[in-house]
């Protein structure tokens, strides 16, 4: 990036504009036509993400998490990915069910926001999430076991691209009778068509 972009990105920036403010916090972050500076990244980018413009709340959780730019903060951490999920991306969605799993940046796990984040993103088709919750279910801890649940949802997560779960779901198949599995079939083809129609 050019001087001349950085003195307009700066100007826009100051005059209030959320895309310019994270363009420039990026800016600084990666040192593209400024020094690196992370304190002036986060400056900007907490700016950009007090309007709930999305990837400067990713980047800006993601300094909190490490202590670039300002004193490390799980809490706020945490906050800036739980914004991100209520804003609705299937991804940050994901994302925050899988730190109600793992713990990362400090989240206390909980099985029920867990499941609901992953819940909320499989809607969306997302073929990750998807497939984590039929492993969820699968397991049988977190959520009652549910041969049905898990077929549809490894079936899902097949037909939006996850590698993983077609082989799951073949081993699944291969230890139900023949006759489950198809009524399984059955009423997920039913389950499609109607909410098909009401939308």
């Amino acid at each position: 990036m050019s001087a001349a972009d950085i003195k307009n990105l700066t100007r826009s920036a100051q005059a209030g504009h959320i895309e310019a403010q994270h363009q420039l916090g990026m800016a600084y972050a990666d040192a593209n036509g400024v020094e690196l500076n992370y304190s002036e990244a986060f400056n900007w980018l907490e700016k950009a993400a007090s309007n709930n413009h999305p990837q400067s709340l990713r980047t800006l959780a993601w300094l909190y998490a490490n202590g670039f730019g300002t004193e490390q903060n799980d809490d706020m951490a945490q906050a800036c990915s739980i914004k991100l999920a209520e804003l609705g991306d299937a991804k940050d969605q994901y994302f925050l069910a899988s730190l109600y799993q793992s713990g990362v940046y400090g989240m206390q796990p909980d099985s029920k926001k867990m499941i609901y984040w992953y819940y909320q993103s499989a809607q969306q088709h997302y073929a990750r999430a998807q497939y984590a919750l039929a492993k969820i279910i699968m397991k049988g801890v977190d959520i009652e076991s549910n041969d049905e649940m898990v077929f549809q949802w490894l079936s899902l997560a097949n037909i939006n691209g996850h590698k993983k779960a077609d082989e799951e779901l073949q081993k699944l198949m291969q230890r139900l009778p023949a006759d489950q599995v198809e009524t399984y079939k059955t009423r997920m083809t039913e389950s499609i068509k109607a909410s098909l129609q009401e939308s």
